[in-house]
């Protein structure tokens, strides 16, 4: 009987160890940029009129279902800054992020998406609750960044077989970026009234 425990314990620790792994991977920026940088374009986009969002219904693809009883799958405004082809809708917000990545020594990755969300709380849900679990990209050949506009609840959840292994708060000016095939989830805020952050996917260089 002890060596099937032996194998287990030995099994436990080295998912303990890879889960360790990946939570490393995952780096949290404060400030990613200055904080009249921050301030300057959350005015730029709390005032601009010429924002079209769009309203989805679902934070996720219709391809990705739910696994567990505390996954919401909740509305949320979008706003696209950049989609391949190329579509730039507001060049200003567009040159802004890019300067961003400059800045932080990611611009010799390629953006293949970019893309504002914005959601508000949920009916009945609480601080045990979160969003849909997703990869940004399956391919270990992207990076992802979430930029959060302003301060809110509503942690960003990171997962390795269906467990957390990771939350990030939000904080006007923190980014979090990781490799985009990692399963992550948003939440919607309780205390809050409305939880803004930026999506970046990039083409690693």
């Amino acid at each position: 009987n002890s060596e099937p425990r032996s194998w287990v314990n030995q099994k436990s620790l080295l998912y303990l160890k890879k889960a360790k792994m990946l939570s490393e991977e995952i780096k949290v920026i404060d400030n990613f940029v200055e904080i009249e940088e921050q301030l300057s374009f959350k005015n730029y986009i709390d005032n601009n009129k010429n924002i079209n969002y769009i309203f989805n219904t679902s934070s996720v693809t219709s391809d990705i279902k739910s696994n567990g009883s505390l996954q919401i799958n909740y509305p949320q405004f979008t706003f696209p800054i950049y989609d391949i082809g190329p579509f730039i809708p507001d060049p200003i917000i567009f040159t802004k992020l890019y300067t961003w990545l400059d800045k932080n020594n990611l611009n010799n990755n390629s953006i293949f998406r970019i893309k504002m969300n914005t959601i508000f709380p949920f009916p009945h849900a609480t601080e045990k609750n979160h969003g849909m679990m997703h990869q940004d990209m399956e391919s270990k050949d992207y990076l992802s960044v979430i930029y959060y506009v302003n301060n809110s609840d509503g942690d960003t959840y990171f997962f390795k077989n269906n467990e957390i292994i990771k939350k990030v708060s939000p904080k006007q000016g923190r980014a979090v970026v990781f490799n985009s095939n990692i399963f992550h989830c948003a939440s919607c805020p309780v205390n809050a009234i409305y939880r803004q952050a930026i999506n970046f996917i990039l083409k690693k260089g």
